[in-house]
């Protein structure tokens, strides 16, 4: 996952992206975004961004693995949420990456309805 991470923050479209890996301007470029393809892009720009001490700080369950679809996407989206509701205090860093990653997930499934709703009325 590492040398894919450093060629997609490395591609010049994700250049100008910052090392501010939180708060409201992850899920503004999520927002941005207008495929699948370029939600996942930034999910994994996203993740290469964060620190390997905060990755240790996360439960196992919460810990980044290799993001290749939608589905990879989603489940960990869904593992991540489901921390944040078991446990009464999770990490910060646990709430932060549920909320970009959930939120990545849910941008694909809007993107995926709009090309479904349109391949629809084409026909």
């Amino acid at each position: 996952m590492e040398k894919e991470s450093r060629d997609t923050m490395s591609s010049p479209r994700f250049a100008a992206l910052g090392a501010n890996t939180m708060g409201l301007t992850w899920i503004d470029r999520l927002d941005a975004a207008t495929t699948p393809v370029e939600v996942m892009e930034l999910a994994r720009v996203y993740l290469a961004h964060v620190s390997l001490e905060e990755f240790a700080a996360l439960p196992a369950k919460c810990r980044p693995r290799k993001l290749v679809d939608a589905q990879d996407l989603a489940e960990y989206a869904l593992d991540l949420v489901r921390e944040t509701c078991v446990d009464p205090e999770p990490p910060p860093m646990t709430l932060k990456l549920a909320a970009v990653i959930s939120h990545a997930s849910t941008r694909i499934s809007e993107l995926s309805a709009t090309a479904n709703d349109s391949d629809t009325q084409e026909a």
